[in-house]
């Protein structure tokens, strides 16, 4: 039987690090979790070059205070979507415990006494490959941001979206249908029904607020961050009874302005300590 979890943004570690947030202050409904999306992002920050202490800390508290799903998104949503008892703990995607390895050692090579660190120099090389193809991406991502704005203008999206109801459905619901078909193309189609209510079921936090988000990159002059697309698949690990704990604002007023509510977590003062 699958176990209701609570999803901790990335942030929330650094919070938790520097004396922000004292989890023992509060009680949490559900047992808290971090994703492979999240300890990735923490693998691969540019914040290993100027204050690799720092980071070793936020990766310990995240290590010692929540538990792991180590899948990537689309191999998660097969498994929900089929039913699989899934094992947060022991599914491990074989690259992904490979990191982890590789983190560990570095980090023993980092704390040594020896001068030379030639593990710890190869995960600092392994960052900056990454963050300079993550630049590359960024430019695309921008590329498709400008087509966007282009295509709405010549389907006047913005009157389609503020005042026709059933055109603001059709289009979540095919972009929910576009998602669900990319990943499960290879089932007998005979499925797609049963497994599609699945989907839209398990993944609404996912889908109402991917849509909020590429309806404000067409019609508004929304600021696109670089972590936004990463931020939204870190919400596919949030499924029907689960909750949503971030600190961040703007992600707060995304996920509100979806109507998706119900998903946040708010957690609430232990009363043992106050």
């Amino acid at each position: 039987m699958r176990t209701n979890k609570i999803i901790c943004d990335t942030n929330i570690w650094y919070y938790v690090e520097n004396g922000t947030i004292k989890l023992e202050d509060y009680e949490f409904k559900y047992p808290l979790y971090s994703t492979y999306l999240s300890l990735n992002e923490l693998f691969t920050t540019p914040l290993w070059i100027d204050n690799p202490e720092l980071v070793f800390r936020v990766i310990d508290s995240m290590f010692a205070n929540s538990n792991l799903i180590l899948m990537f998104p689309d191999d998660y949503i097969w498994g929900i979507c089929l039913g699989i008892d899934i094992n947060y703990n022991q599914l491990i995607d074989v690259e992904i415990k490979a990191d982890i390895e590789f983190y560990k050692k570095a980090k023993v090579d980092f704390h040594s006494s020896l001068q030379a660190k030639p593990i710890f120099d190869a995960w600092i090389d392994n960052v900056n490959n990454f963050n300079l193809e993550q630049k590359k991406r960024a430019d695309k991502v921008k590329e498709v941001e400008k087509e966007m704005k282009e295509i709405s203008l010549e389907i006047n999206y913005k009157k389609m979206i503020y005042k026709d109801e059933n055109a603001i459905k059709e289009k979540l619901n095919s972009q929910i249908e576009e998602k669900f078909y990319s990943i499960f193309n290879k089932l007998d189609s005979s499925n797609y029904i049963n497994i599609l209510s699945e989907f839209k079921k398990q993944f609404e936090l996912f889908n109402h607020t991917t849509f909020q988000v590429m309806k404000l990159l067409t019609i508004t002059k929304f600021a696109h961050q670089e972590n936004d697309f990463e931020d939204l698949d870190n919400l596919i690990y949030v499924n029907e009874s689960d909750l949503y704990w971030t600190e961040e604002k703007r992600w707060i007023n995304l996920v509100k302005d979806s109507k998706m509510n119900k998903y946040l977590e708010i957690p609430k003062l232990n009363k043992k300590n106050h």
